[in-house]
């Protein structure tokens, strides 16, 4: 398959993740992570991972004119789509161990439903740290444990008969980050400080098929 074939695919892809997936799973929860990292006017936002943008979408409209918003995602398919729907984010393509800003370049730095699937989770907090003031604030959501998750426990335990342990972990590992005390060890390690972790509930609600 050539690049252009690649990007095509890949922005065919986002559209399918942005149309399904994001009013399922995703779109309530820009709002709460807003929330969490007390997004204000004039702050200078960086969503790492962000996907289409939902998150970024929301930061926007919270930091309004005066602030600014940079979207960060290795995906290009990923980017294309969320420029289609706000041209008005900075949209940049890189991964999150190795952030392309300079130092203390934000005031908030946001990740929703990303940690999880880093590469280099420790280190991509550390260049998150790195990348906010030194009074700003660092926030992240991960999915629960799995085990809180009776349908996805289920499903993982099937597959586990059915096709082994390899497409099994492959539905488990949205919810390897579930321990909390396991997180907040790892923001410690990198150099941060939990101020606040929740548990907060939401749905998953997919269209009839």
């Amino acid at each position: 398959m050539g690049l252009e074939a690649e990007l095509e695919a890949e922005t065919e892809a986002a559209r399918a993740y942005e149309a399904l997936l994001v009013p399922a799973l995703f779109g309530e929860w820009a709002s709460k992570v807003a929330d969490a990292a007390a997004l204000r006017p004039g702050h200078r936002v960086l969503d790492v991972a962000c996907g289409t943008g939902v998150l970024s979408r929301e930061a926007r409209a919270r930091v309004g004119p005066r602030g600014s918003v940079t979207g960060l995602d290795p995906g290009r398919g990923m980017l294309g789509v969320a420029a289609e729907l706000d041209p008005e984010v900075r949209w940049q393509a890189g991964w999150a161990e190795e952030l392309p800003f300079e130092d203390a370049a934000f005031d908030r730095v946001v990740s929703q439903f990303g940690l999880m699937f880093f590469r280099e989770p420790a280190r991509a907090l550390r260049e998150m740290l790195r990348v906010v003031e030194p009074e700003g604030r660092v926030t992240l959501a991960v999915w629960d444990a799995i085990e809180q998750l009776p349908a996805y426990a289920a499903s993982a335990a099937i597959l586990d008969e059915l096709a082994g342990a390899e497409a099994a972990d492959c539905v488990r590992a949205p919810f390897a980050l579930g321990d909390a005390a396991r997180v907040r060890g790892m923001i410690e390690e990198a150099g941060g400080h939990v101020v606040a972790q929740e548990t907060p509930v939401g749905e998953a609600r997919f269209p009839s098929v």
